[in-house]
């Protein structure tokens, strides 16, 4: 694994767990997109995101810090994928019409990132900050989730993670906001299902390194009782659109 890769040891897990983004959430990006000849997923993990961008666009071009998320990514023709940081890329400047960032900007240098969006982006081009919240289900097991999450991310925290629980409301956004969106995705889960998605956790993996044992155990079976066949859970899934405009000599 490279240097600040979290997600290449779980990236099986992520791949077939993590929830995915409803059809009208991009078809509102869409909506803003004025041309569709080339889009750049960032922190593109396995890919579903570019999936769906590849529908609209030419061509795709989707980076990730992680090897393991790479190899696990969907393939498709137009998609082509890279190995890259967010913070510096080869692409040439005013190459892009979007830039997609799901789940995954709270992990970045704001400041450097963005600096290569404003170089690699055309003018009048869209940003679209992608994200999801904490998992919800029924009440008999909604509390016991929060604590569990509450105990992973207190053990495992990283600073940055306050900006997905602010639903990426209050990250740093150097660009012309065009709206805030939020969505719901839904899905019958079983509870292999729900363990696998905590397996896809950083800190969940962080915490099995560091102690030498699985701590989605005692949670499972503490609700297994109330978790009979499937179950509906809900991610609240939330949208950051932005316009980049750039100083009339660099269009």
């Amino acid at each position: 694994m490279t240097k600040n890769d979290n997600f290449s040891k779980q990236a099986q897990y992520y791949a077939k767990y993590r929830p995915s983004y409803p059809k009208e959430m991009y078809l509102q990006i869409m909506a803003y997109v004025k041309e569709r000849a080339c889009a750049w997923d960032c922190g593109t993990g396995n890919g579903q995101v570019a999936v769906a961008l590849s529908e609209f666009f030419k061509t795709i071009y989707a980076t990730d810090i992680s090897f393991g998320q790479l190899q696990n990514s969907y393939k498709k023709n137009n998609i082509h994928y890279s190995q890259s940081s967010a913070e510096s890329v080869v692409f040439k400047e005013n190459t892009f019409d979007l830039v997609t960032i799901a789940q995954a900007i709270h992990w970045f240098d704001f400041s450097r990132f963005y600096q290569e969006v404003n170089r690699v982006l055309k003018n009048n081009s869209i940003i679209a900050v992608i994200g999801y919240g904490k998992l919800q289900t029924d009440e008999s097991v909604n509390q016991k989730l929060s604590d569990f999450f509450e105990e992973m991310f207190g053990l495992y925290f990283t600073k940055n993670r306050k900006y997905v629980d602010e639903q990426y409301k209050t990250i740093p956004f150097p660009f012309d906001v065009i709206g805030e969106y939020e969505y719901m995705s839904t899905y019958n889960w079983e509870l292999q299902d729900l363990q696998g998605y905590l397996y896809s956790w950083s800190s969940v993996q962080r915490f099995i390194d560091d102690k030498g044992k699985d701590p989605t155990v005692k949670l499972i079976n503490s609700i297994s009782i109330n978790w009979e066949n499937s179950k509906e859970v809900r991610f609240p899934v939330f949208l950051k659109l932005g316009r980049i405009k750039k100083p009339a000599a660099n269009n």
